[in-house]
């Protein structure tokens, strides 16, 4: 635990009585193995005690943001998409059920969003490979939806408890808002600096995950099209949790949660976007 916390967090507004309870929640936390990523950072430490506090002072909920996949098969040209319940989703169900009942205990109000990606609908190799069109695609990751909904019947009762694909989720809106953030991330290719180096290696180390998805072959174009992609998405749903002071995101670990760490900042103003106040406001990452 960051030395100072209590301390940190009455120079935050929040009484001592409190931060001594957020100090107890974070100690439970690394007892039960719910760590955050990148554990030993002091400012992702403190990030989350605000939340915490803020969630008890003020009674803004922590919101836990949880994207998981639909449920691939192991190689797209093997198998077609499942209706069942996907490798990334047992984790998470798991966390939310030991985190959100810690938090109860010690009254801290809280929400939180999983949602399936069905992002993989505008892209239409990958659909004719796992489905049989992408409304097929989406209806396959209702399923899932409703799947996990029936095997944690008690998770999601109540208000704030949901579940539901990135289609639903954000109304149709989702691949405008990629694609926003997809001519970001080009931009700054384009730049020739660190992030360029640091998104072509990432493209090349992961040419056998594209082809697995794709069905086919992929050149260095394709590998690169599909990392500025993958990045920008993450970079879509950073920017959207912003809108929420008590945003703590739930994901397996990925080098793409550097957009999330290290966002981009848009300086026009987008229709399709929520208007954020703080583009860089830090999010605390779980890993489960």
């Amino acid at each position: 635990m960051a030395k100072g916390l209590v301390g940190y967090l009455r120079g935050q507004a929040i009484p001592p009585t409190t931060g001594e309870k957020v100090e107890e929640v974070l100690v439970q936390w690394r007892q039960r193995n719910i760590p955050l990523w990148g554990q030993d950072n002091t400012r992702d430490e403190r990030r989350a005690a605000l939340v915490l506090g803020n969630a008890l002072t003020t009674q803004e909920p922590v919101h836990f943001f949880a994207p998981v996949c639909p449920d691939y098969p192991n190689d797209s040209r093997s198998g077609i998409l499942g209706t069942g319940i996907g490798k990334t989703i047992p984790p998470v169900i798991s966390f939310l059920k030991g985190a959100t009942g810690l938090l109860g205990d010690y009254g801290v109000p809280y929400r939180f969003s999983v949602m399936i990606a069905d992002t993989e609908t505008d892209l239409e190799e990958v659909v004719a490979l796992l489905a049989n069109s992408a409304d097929d695609f989406r209806e396959r990751c209702k399923k899932t939806a409703a799947t996990v909904q029936e095997t944690a019947p008690d998770l999601f009762c109540g208000a704030g408890k949901t579940i539901a694909t990135f289609s639903e989720y954000f109304q149709g809106r989702w691949h405008q808002m990629q694609n926003v953030w997809e001519e970001v991330v080009r931009r700054n290719i384009q730049k020739g600096s660190g992030f360029a180096c640091f998104l072509n290696q990432l493209a090349f180390l992961r040419k056998g995950k594209y082809e697995a998805q794709t069905g086919r072959e992929c050149s260095s174009d394709d590998c690169i099209a599909m990392a500025v992609r993958h990045y920008a998405q993450y970079h879509a749903l950073g920017y959207w949790m912003r809108q929420h002071g008590g945003a703590m995101m739930v994901n397996t670990d990925s080098p793409n949660l550097r957009a999330v760490r290290r966002p981009f900042e848009i300086k026009e103003y987008c229709p399709c976007l929520p208007v954020v106040s703080d583009q860089l406001l830090r999010i605390p990452i779980i890993i489960p």
